[in-house]
């Protein structure tokens, strides 16, 4: 899964289950959908935070998505995260 593959699955499940709360209520959506990209922006900035604190080899991260596995470097996947972020940010 690439970066922005990512950020727009973050994005969109949360602007999902927040369209799901104010299911009827019009002209939410612009507003939804920016508070479902700042939910996203918190889970990039946690994963990035937890994935800063990995210093030795033996800490690293193995992260598989079946399809495209992401690498199992500490940095390598943190790295991946800021990019998603990146990518939600443009979105």
């Amino acid at each position: 899964m690439t970066e922005k593959e990512k950020a727009s699955e973050l994005v969109k499940k949360f602007d999902d289950c927040l369209n799901h709360i104010a299911m009827g209520s019009n002209g939410l959506e612009d507003m939804l959908l920016e508070r479902a990209k700042a939910c996203a922006l918190i889970c990039c900035d946690e994963m990035i935070n937890l994935l800063s604190q990995i210093r030795k080899p033996e800490n690293t991260v193995f992260i598989e998505d079946y399809q495209n596995p992401i690498p199992n470097d500490g940095y390598e996947v943190k790295y991946f995260w800021e990019l998603v972020k990146t990518e939600i940010e443009n979105l």
